[in-house]
C-alpha cells in the first residue's frame, strides 16, 4: 500500500463510504445532504517532515462543490525528490483527476455518493456521522481527543498506527503518514469560512482532454 498518495494525494472527498446504497437510480433531485459543517469555506494546509508543499482546499455548497490543489516535494530514500501536482475536483458525486502534465482529466462517478445524495430526508446522516463513517470504512480507528492548534479533535489511526488523522468539526486539521524520518506531516495554516466563492476552482481547465469515466463504490463498513 502506498502510504504517501493515499494519504496526501486523494482528496478529502474521495475517501468516501457506502452509506446505505439503495438502489442505483438515481435520476431524482438531490436531497440535503451535507459533507460538511460548513456551506463554503477554504483550507490551506503545509507539509512538513519527509516533504515540503501545500494543498489548498476549496468547499461550496456544504461540499457539493470541493477542489484540492496539491503541490509537494517528497524526499526519497536514496536521497531523490518526487514531485506531485495534483488537481482534484469534486461536483456532487462525480471526481475530476486532473493531470496537469499531460493535460487530460479522468472521471469517477462515486456512486456511494450518489447513494447518500438520494437517500429519504429521514436516513440523512449529519455532516459528523459521515467523517465517523468514512473514517471507520478506511479502516481507521477512534483512538481518543487531543488539541490540535487550539481546536478539539477526534483522533484516527490505522491499525499499523504508521497513519494517522485528526479531524475537528468535521474538517480535517492534521495527518501524518509513515514512521521516524519518514514520517510526513500535514498540517492545517488557515480556516477561512468566509471565503468567497470562486466558481472557476471547480473548472477542469480550458482545453484539457476527457478520458474514461470509472464508476466506484465503497465497502461496506462494519
Amino acid at each position: 500500500m502506498n502510504i504517501h498518495r493515499i494519504l496526501f494525494f486523494l482528496a478529502l472527498s474521495t475517501i468516501l463510504f457506502s452509506g446505505c446504497n439503495k438502489g442505483n437510480d438515481f435520476s431524482g433531485p438531490i436531497n440535503s445532504f451535507k459533507r460538511y459543517p460548513y456551506e463554503k469555506f477554504h483550507l490551506s494546509y503545509e507539509l512538513t517532515g519527509n516533504a515540503r508543499g501545500t494543498e489548498e482546499v476549496y468547499v461550496a455548497g456544504y461540499g457539493k462543490d470541493e477542489a484540492q490543489f496539491s503541490n509537494s516535494e517528497i524526499f526519497g530514500e536514496q536521497g531523490g525528490i518526487n514531485a506531485e501536482h495534483h488537481i482534484l475536483i469534486t461536483h456532487i458525486s462525480r471526481v475530476y483527476t486532473v493531470d496537469t502534465d499531460r493535460r487530460n482529466f479522468m472521471t469517477t462517478h462515486m456512486v456511494h455518493l450518489d447513494s447518500l445524495y438520494h437517500l429519504d430526508e429521514k436516513d440523512i446522516p449529519t455532516p459528523i456521522q459521515y467523517m465517523q463513517s468514512e473514517m471507520k470504512t478506511n479502516f481507521l480507528k477512534n483512538v481518543g481527543s487531543d488539541i490540535v492548534d487550539g481546536k478539539p479533535t477526534s483522533k484516527w489511526q490505522m491499525g499499523d498506527g504508521e497513519v494517522t488523522v485528526w479531524m475537528w468539526n468535521g474538517i480535517l486539521v492534521k495527518k501524518t503518514a509513515g514512521v521516524g524520518e519518514n514520517t510526513i506531516v500535514m498540517t492545517i495554516k488557515n480556516i477561512d469560512t468566509l471565503w468567497a466563492v470562486d466558481t472557476m476552482k471547480f473548472k477542469i481547465p480550458a482545453g484539457y482532454t476527457e478520458g474514461k469515466t470509472h464508476e466506484l463504490d465503497a465497502p461496506e463498513s462494519n
